[in-house]
């Protein structure tokens, strides 16, 4: 049985999710940093605050989607490889059964 993928590609992606996710989230940190120190007053800076806000929850939110696929990515590359695994396990068996003639 022949079992296709790239583990050491499927981690490399998974890395590479994980730290767009790092990233998204540092900057949804620093925008609300920013905006909790500014000094507007009024309505309009209510408003600006409360959008802010908003948006900075759906950015973390998709940074937790990310890490969870970044998750799903690493558990199936260790399914593909361990599926490998035992493909060239079968096939050594498969071999030895052939060379002498139980196959």
């Amino acid at each position: 049985m022949d079992v296709t993928g790239d583990p050491v590609a499927m981690r490399e992606a998974a890395a590479r999710l994980r730290m767009r996710a790092e990233r998204l989230a540092s900057i949804a940190g620093t925008i609300g940093n920013q905006v909790s120190t500014m000094v507007y007053a009024g309505p309009g800076a209510d408003r600006f605050r409360t959008a802010t806000v908003g948006q900075n929850q759906r950015m973390l939110q998709v940074s937790a989607r990310l890490h969870d696929l970044a998750d799903s990515v690493m558990r199936s590359a260790a399914q593909v490889e361990d599926a490998q695994a035992q493909a060239r396990a079968q096939a050594r068996l498969d071999a030895q059964a052939a060379e002498q003639g139980l196959a």
